[in-house]
């Protein structure tokens, strides 16, 4: 029973300590800077879906990442032409007006099955 308190009680102050530092992180922030973080990720999605809505795509584990204006695109696919589309959906997305497309070309990629439900840990 003793094992059993202790257990939950260390896990309940690594989540108020994690808890405390989330909130001292985004104290730090100003309100422009939560904004921009903001469109960031929504930009982020924005991509991310496109590159899931194309059947030529889908199946590939691709990265965004965006500051501002700019994209910047990760991954490795099996054609030039997957490549080239999927700067082609980002520099199409709203509010993106550069591409720093760093999409490896790899003949052996593997796509992922359709419907895959592999969870990616940490």
């Amino acid at each position: 029973m003793n094992r059993i308190i202790r257990t939950l009680t260390v896990a309940l102050v690594g989540a108020l300590v994690l808890a405390g530092i989330g909130a001292s992180v985004a104290a730090d922030l100003t309100p422009g800077a939560k904004d921009a973080q903001v469109m960031n990720a929504r930009r982020e999605n924005r991509i991310l879906t496109a590159f899931n809505l194309e059947p030529r795509l889908h199946a590939y584990d691709l990265t965004v990442i965006v500051d501002g204006s700019s994209a910047a695109l990760g991954g490795i696919v099996e054609s030039d032409v997957a490549r080239d589309l999927a700067a082609q959906l980002a520099s199409g997305t709203n509010g993106i007006e550069h591409v720093d497309n760093r999409i490896r070309v790899d003949s052996g990629a593997v796509p992922r099955k359709r419907g895959s439900t592999e969870l990616k840990g940490g």
